[in-house]
């Protein structure tokens, strides 16, 4: 395959993930949330005509891992770079130096992300550079491009985990000349408050696993839903 799907994520080690949530629910909750989202988004990718790639920060990985174990002839990278940005802008680079003429990235917390929209990402760049899934806190879930396209530009002079990252990286994406396709918007799950929004819009859904596992969880947790 010349198509490549990276997995943007964190090494899930306990108490090192969704750390906002935890400091709420305590760390095994945000830890195992964390695992049902790269469990889900590992089923999402597993039937597209892509390779699928692990770009992970943090602690090494564990071989006993959900996502390792049912991906076991998948690659896995490690992330370097001094931010966000950097990392991201790596992990492509990283890619492209192999035989993938186009990549799109996915981030690992958006309990939306379907294998059709990724599909659509992919699909988009045979007639536009730059494909992006804006995410309801300004930023962005997902950036596709074509080898050629990728910019270090693109990823640098932009104020991480703010709510103009969209904005300005659309900005950046004008400025080289380039045009774009756009997903729709999804949520990301960074704060407690993005749990409860999602519950609250999508709990009548049917074979949500997100929802699932919100209304398995013991504890004090369902009282904050």
């Amino acid at each position: 395959m010349d198509t490549a799907v990276i997995i943007f994520m964190k090494s899930p080690v306990k108490g090192s993930v969704k750390t906002r949530i935890g400091r709420v629910t305590g760390h095994d909750f945000s830890y195992n949330l964390y695992n049902i989202l790269v469990k889900k988004l590992t089923c999402e990718v597993a039937d597209l005509n892509a390779d699928v790639i692990f770009s992970i920060a943090g602690h090494e990985f564990s071989d006993n891992e959900l996502f390792i174990a049912d991906n076991g002839s998948s690659r896995v990278i490690r992330q370097t770079g001094r931010d966000i940005g950097e990392r991201m802008y790596n992990s492509l680079k990283d890619v492209f130096s192999n035989k993938y003429r186009a990549a799109t990235l996915v981030g690992s917390d958006v309990p939306g992300l379907t294998g059709s929209l990724i599909e659509d990402s992919i699909t988009s760049l045979d007639d536009h550079d730059l494909c992006l899934g804006p995410s309801c806190d300004g930023g962005y879930y997902l950036i596709g491009m074509k080898k050629e396209k990728l910019d270090r530009n693109l990823f640098s002079g932009i104020s991480w985990s703010t709510p103009n990252v969209l904005q300005k990286t659309i900005e950046k994406v004008r400025e080289a000349g380039l045009d774009y396709y756009l997903l729709k918007e999804l949520q990301d799950i960074d704060t407690i408050d993005d749990i409860r929004d999602y519950y609250h819009k999508h709990r009548a859904e049917r074979n949500n696993r997100f929802i699932d596992f919100l209304e398995s969880s013991e504890g004090d947790f369902n009282e904050i839903l």
